[in-house]
Formats: structure tokens, C-alpha cells, sequence
């Protein structure tokens, strides 16, 4: 055979072999990629399962079921009688509660807002029942527990906020604290703004309101200390309220 011959069969096997590499290539290439696809979509399910596992139901006792309806109902009486823009609409308390190892919510009080524009007095009176379940607590039990630190964060929050971004401080005044940043284009609080003396005002102001609201959901609390009793006893006989019946317990204590 002469050589040109030899020479072309060689190339055409070459062309051949690589062809078929190619084309086991492509193939594996699919097979892989439905391999993943089955794969990936469950990484999120087994983590979700496995953080579902490190969640601990747990039955509360009696004392914490008493705990959080009196917490729950706090809430509820102070937003009742301080707050105009909204209506309360709902209050639970959860005889099975979820913790992930840190915390679990025990009840809740949901509010129907009627109004969207809060002023100054709003905004105060909402710290207050933001307030009403730390209140209540050491009204009935003399201590508190930590299931109030959300609604402290809240508190606090609004209460920066009066102060540091909404001009709500006759003594700070129509000042904002807030500190933009041109490059990313956001902003963020900066009570040191002004300096040590204006920040030191500000924080004082800010503590201020928070004393006042507890004083304010304190004298609400003892002055209908019966509605509170009822609708604590009623929580932890049914576990909810919903907002007829939580009328008709207002319109009842009213008469």
C-alpha cells in the first residue's frame, strides 16, 4: 500500500477516535447534568429537613401557658385604650411552642390598622402597648421573662426613630441623624452625628420615651386590672380570642 494511502487510513482512525471520545464526552456530559439536576433541587430539602430536626416542639407547663396569656393580654388592653389608629383583632397563646434553641414565641396580639398616619402621640402610645406585655408581667407575676425582648426591640426601635429620624423631640428638635453614603447610596443612623453632647441628649430623650410609655401602659393596666384578669382567664381556657369576643369582654367591663 503506498504511504499517502497508509498515511489517510491513519488520519480517518484519528478523526474517528476523536469523533467517538467527543461524542462519549457529550453523552456523559447530559448524563451528569440530569445527575445534578435530581441532586440540587433536594440540597435545600435536606437542609430544610435537617434545621426542621434541630426544631424542638415542646408542650408548655401551666405557669408558662399562665405567663403568656397574661404577656398577651396586656398587650391587647393597653392597645384597646391608648390606640386610635388601630383595633385588636386577634390574641393566641400556643399551648405547643417550636424552639430552635434560642427562642419560641408563646402567643401573639394582632392588630387591624384603621389608620395609616401615626403622629406624635400615636407613635408614643404604640411604644406603650408595644410595652403592655413586660408591664403586665411584673404587674401579676413581679418579675419578667424573656419573651418580652422582641417587643423591647420594637419599643426601642420606634423610640430611636422619634427621636433620631422623625424631629419628634422638643428637645432635640428637627434634626436627622441619618448618614448617607453616596457610593452605595444608603443610609444608616449615626447618633454621634452632632457630636458627644447632642448624642448624649438624644439618648436621654430616647429614654425618656420609653419610661414614659411603661408609666403610660402601667396606669392603663391597673386601672382596668379586671379586663386584664378576664382575658388572661379566657386565653387560657380557650387559647384565643378573636375580635368579637374581645369586644364583647370591652363592652361588658364599659357597663
Amino acid at each position: 500500500m503506498p504511504l499517502s494511502n497508509n498515511k489517510e487510513a491513519h488520519m480517518s482512525l484519528s478523526s474517528g477516535f476523536v469523533i467517538f471520545v467527543l461524542f462519549v464526552g457529550f453523552i456523559l456530559f447530559i448524563l451528569l447534568g440530569c445527575a445534578l439536576g435530581l441532586i440540587i433541587p433536594k440540597i435545600p430539602s435536606i437542609a430544610k429537613k435537617k434545621k426542621e430536626e434541630n426544631v424542638q416542639k415542646r408542650k408548655l407547663s401551666p405557669e408558662e401557658l399562665e405567663t403568656a396569656a397574661y404577656h398577651e393580654a396586656g398587650h391587647a388592653v393597653v392597645c384597646h385604650f391608648l390606640l386610635k389608629n388601630v383595633q385588636v383583632d386577634n390574641v393566641k397563646i400556643f399551648p405547643t411552642v417550636k424552639f430552635d434553641g434560642s427562642t419560641g414565641s408563646a402567643g401573639e396580639t394582632r392588630n387591624l390598622r384603621l389608620e395609616f398616619t401615626d403622629d406624635m402621640k400615636e407613635m408614643k402610645n404604640s411604644i406603650a402597648c408595644d410595652l403592655g406585655g413586660y408591664v403586665a408581667e411584673e404587674l401579676k407575676f413581679g418579675t419578667h421573662y424573656p419573651g418580652a425582648s422582641d417587643d423591647l426591640f420594637h419599643a426601642s426601635a420606634k423610640a430611636q426613630n422619634m427621636v433620631l429620624l422623625f424631629g419628634m423631640s422638643d428637645v432635640i428638635g428637627p434634626i436627622s441623624f441619618m448618614e448617607y453614603d453616596d457610593a452605595s447610596q444608603t443610609g444608616k443612623i449615626n447618633i454621634l452625628m452632632y457630636g458627644n453632647d447632642i448624642a448624649y441628649k438624644a439618648s436621654c430623650e430616647i429614654q425618656k420615651i420609653l419610661n414614659d410609655a411603661e408609666e403610660r401602659a402601667k396606669d392603663v393596666l391597673i386601672k382596668n386590672k379586671d379586663i386584664l384578669e378576664q382575658i388572661a382567664q379566657e386565653l387560657i381556657e380557650k387559647h384565643e380570642l378573636v375580635e368579637e369576643e374581645l369586644s364583647l369582654i370591652f363592652s361588658r367591663i364599659n357597663l
